[in-house]
């Protein structure tokens, strides 16, 4: 009795692992890593899954979300259009940005992803976003 009772809690533990993966993984996943350029400087690695953005929308009250979507409604298609169209593009470089020795930032294409760098004098900050992310974003939020 106690071993089909341990076999269905690990089951069911198991796929709760399983359908939160499979979320992530539909959704995506924003990493963003920030390090200061300083002896006692800190470095932080946050991966954010964009799913918690959909579910911040999802709070959001429709008074206020009215205001949101009447002005993005009009550029939902050219938003759209363009992750479409950035999907398609090669990898490479889209823009890049020095300002002497002073600031680098990049941003790239690899594969499905955004790629943001930025160099400063006092930190170093790279963000890593996927594509399709901010069209389905784009796309709930718009309604």
């Amino acid at each position: 009795m106690l071993a089909k009772i341990a076999t269905s809690l690990l089951l069911f533990i198991g796929a709760g692992i399983f359908m939160l993966a499979t979320v992530l993984y539909q959704t995506g996943i924003v990493y963003v890593e920030v390090e200061e350029k300083r002896p006692d400087g800190h470095h932080l690695y946050i991966p954010v899954p964009v799913v918690l953005a959909h579910a911040a929308v999802a709070c959001v009250p429709d008074k206020e979300l009215k205001d949101v979507r009447a002005e993005m409604a009009p550029r939902k298609e050219l938003i759209v259009a363009a992750c479409d169209a950035i999907s398609d593009c090669p990898d490479g470089a889209f823009v890049e940005y020095k300002n002497g020795d002073e600031e680098h930032v990049t941003v790239t294409k690899r594969g499905n992803y955004l790629l943001v760098d930025v160099d400063s004098k006092c930190e170093k900050v790279k963000v890593r976003l996927p594509i399709w992310s901010v069209r389905n974003l784009v796309t709930q939020v718009a309604g």
